[in-house]
């Protein structure tokens, strides 16, 4: 059974997401979603999924777990896409971004990161090696002059020292409005 926090947020987040116009995006929900067969660190109660119409904008998973909030955004998959790059079958599904629900998340953070999505403000830089996309670093509006940063794949360190040698590359992936 959820905690009455898990009810509140998902009361908040669904309410959040009936209020975008229905030709902008679509949401869906799980209360037993797969993840609990793959995963023993925690038990997801609700997986909140906000899928925008426009192919080339980001979706966001929203999980909530007891007390904890986690998300991801998009995946390798579609930021390659975005980037006229390639992935590896390997990397395909990895989050742009994203925490697993065991942080200290709050609702009304979650709520901006869904608004700094949906409205595209966020910057996410990839990083190709021979072609390929192996590592994102993703900057997501917070609000009140504050980002939350997350890196994806190879570090960005690392990438780094490779771009020095030649082998890897920067490149932006463009983020799109809902």
């Amino acid at each position: 059974m959820p905690s009455d926090s898990a009810v509140r947020a998902f009361s908040k987040i669904i309410e959040w997401a009936e209020s975008l116009p229905k030709q902008k995006a679509r949401f869906t929900v799980e209360n037993n979603p797969t993840i609990n067969k793959e995963n023993n660190d925690y038990f997801v109660d609700y997986e909140i999924t906000i899928s925008p119409e426009n192919i080339n904008a980001l979706p966001i998973t929203i999980w909530l777990s007891g007390d904890a909030i986690g998300f991801y955004i998009g995946n390798f998959a579609l930021a390659a896409r975005l980037a006229n790059s390639t992935v590896s079958s390997r990397t395909a599904g990895l989050a742009c971004a994203g925490t697993e629900p065991v942080t200290s998340i709050d609702v009304d953070t979650i709520l901006c990161i869904c608004d700094s999505v949906s409205n595209a403000r966020l910057e996410i830089v990839g990083v190709e090696i021979f072609g390929k996309l192996k590592g994102l670093h993703t900057k997501i509006d917070i609000g009140n002059n504050y980002s939350s940063v997350y890196t994806n794949g190879l570090s960005l360190v690392f990438l780094g020292l490779l771009s020095r040698l030649g082998i890897s590359k920067k490149v932006q992936i463009p983020c799109y409005k809902w």
